[in-house]
């Protein structure tokens, strides 16, 4: 490949090479980049692509990805795949490298989806939510089975919390839409049951899904607040009087209290309504 100014536009052009699916050698150009850098990036991209190097971007791979699926798939069922992906995760994973993306971007990109409401303030549903999922989910598969993607990082995710969700609300729904049928084949200790193993299998599920989510916070926090007290130690050891530093201490006691304080009250006040309405009911 070669990149080329082009005076005439003030523009830059890259010249590559490559290699078709026939093993026949060919030649194309891209014009119009405003700088070299972005000519470069371009070709660096079109390089890891010809190389199946997963060192490309998340958008780099989906034009891989729709050149290796497109014509395996039919049309409205590509159509739904292609919105999806233009919708909810390029504008997320657009611009990250495939072979970086990990698990704890994947829960926070779920958490967005999970908090979004429409404009009547309405959520996605959890069966939306779990296609969207997939769709993620199916691009690392697909790097993890033919461009040696080391792991899906989607596994650890909270794959199964999703599934896990729309589980209990697979087996409600049956329940309540089948109700009459199930009173007479007396099944009602079965789908009891059933609803019973969803539940337990989504609170492990969260808990291993809070873990993930907490734990880069709670480092972060500890080797700030460390840092700080080795400073006013370092402060004292100096020959600093304790009444000076006691404004640094104060907001050092306000900062370690105020997040599990606002976490615990998040925590208690969101099931609270369901809580007092079975306490007056």
């Amino acid at each position: 490949m070669a990149v080329y100014k082009e005076e005439k536009t003030n523009t830059w052009r890259v010249i590559y090479r490559y290699t078709d699916w026939t093993g026949e050698r060919k030649q194309s150009q891209k014009r119009g980049f405003k700088t070299k850098r972005e000519a470069l990036a371009w070709e660096r991209e079109q390089l890891n692509k010809s190389t199946a190097d997963l060192d490309m971007t998340f958008a780099s791979f989906v034009e891989q990805y729709t050149a290796d699926m497109k014509t395996r798939i039919k049309e409205n069922t590509w159509a739904t795949k292609d919105h999806i992906i233009r919708t909810k995760l390029l504008p997320y994973f657009g611009k990250l490298k495939m072979c970086n993306i990990t698990a704890q971007q994947i829960i926070t990109w779920q958490n967005e989806l999970l908090d979004h409401k429409d404009k009547n303030g309405k959520k996605y549903s959890p069966v939306y939510l779990r296609s969207v999922n997939s769709q993620l989910s199916a691009i690392f598969n697909h790097a993890v089975r033919y461009y040696n993607l080391r792991e899906n990082p989607c596994k650890k995710a909270g794959e199964e919390n999703q599934e896990y969700y729309s589980g209990l609300y697979k087996w409600i729904d049956q329940s309540v839409m089948g109700i009459k049928e199930i009173k007479i084949a007396a099944k009602e200790n079965y789908f009891i049951n059933e609803y019973a193993k969803c539940g337990a299998g989504y609170v492990n599920a969260v808990q291993r899904y809070n873990l993930y989510n907490a734990t880069p916070r709670m480092i972060i926090e500890s080797v700030a607040i460390a840092g700080m007290i080795l400073y006013m130690m370092f402060r004292l050891l100096g020959g600093a009087q304790a009444a000076e530093i006691m404004p640094q201490l104060a907001a050092l006691a306000v900062m370690a209290m105020r997040s599990p304080v606002q976490t615990g009250s998040t925590t208690i006040s969101h099931p609270f309504p369901t809580l007092n309405l079975s306490l007056w009911e």
